[in-house]
């Protein structure tokens, strides 16, 4: 009797083990897998102010923000809060007014753009709620940020009422550079 249960036991085992070993096409890619983590300035200007890098679409004449209102943005991203820091990426994208009861709560979807360095033409996804100290999804990449996930804290750190601001971001993603270009450990910019 126990030999038959062995047997029979085997039967079902034996399939799965063979199975495992001989798939070395369906490796997982997350063996190549990167973190970043690097720290950079977002300067947002005003409209009206001289280089201005967002725009206000408004849905009505309420003001100063209504629902539904629509903020297009080229945002600059620097490696210091100061207006002739080198540039590094341009946030572009879209900010609506998405909260009917606060009235400005924005909802951001932005491309972060590489301008320099090693990430130049790479781009980070991001998505989430657009607030004085908040946190965005990093939810895709390209180039060298394929398949990135993570996110970025962000807060306000330098102010200038009615002309400027400057938000630093603490950026911490995942991704799988292309093959070829993996690297371990931590990367900073």
């Amino acid at each position: 009797m126990a030999i038959s249960s062995y047997i029979l036991s085997s039967f079902f085992i034996l399939p799965f083990v063979l199975a495992m070993g001989s798939s070395p096409s369906l490796s997982c890619p997350c063996t190549r897998e990167s973190e970043i983590r690097m720290v950079l300035y977002m300067r947002q200007v005003n409209e009206g102010q001289p280089n201005a890098n967002g725009v206000r679409r408004p849905t009505s004449l309420r003001l100063p923000f209504g629902f539904g209102d629509v903020f297009v943005n080229d945002w600059v991203i620097l490696d210091a809060p100061e207006p002739n820091a080198n540039v590094v990426a341009d946030a572009r994208g879209i900010n609506v007014n998405a909260d009917q009861a606060a009235g400005a709560g924005y909802h951001s979807s932005l491309s972060v753009v590489f301008k320099a360095g090693r990430f130049k033409g790479s781009t980070l996804e991001l998505l989430g709620i657009h607030a004085a100290e908040a946190a965005w999804a990093v939810v895709g990449g390209t180039g060298q940020f394929s398949f990135a996930r993570g996110t970025i804290n962000y807060r306000i750190v330098k102010n200038v009422p009615g002309a400027e601001e400057y938000k630093e971001l603490s950026i911490h993603a995942l991704y799988i550079p292309p093959a070829g270009n993996a690297t371990t450990g931590t990367a900073d910019q």
